[in-house]
């Protein structure tokens, strides 16, 4: 099995096939993640400035 992970996503942890591409995108695959992204390209931001 976690040869078929690591020849679909080659950026996942060959150990324990978690991917954190993956879980980012999923985190900032919500409603306002484009937005923050963004910001963020801009440079540091505080929280409350997002």
């Amino acid at each position: 099995m976690k040869d078929a992970i690591a020849t679909t996503r080659p950026w996942a942890d060959p150990v324990t096939g978690q991917c954190p591409v993956a879980d980012t995108l999923s985190i900032l695959g919500g409603k306002h993640g484009a937005k923050i992204l963004h910001c963020l390209t801009a440079g540091e931001r505080h929280f409350l400035e997002l």
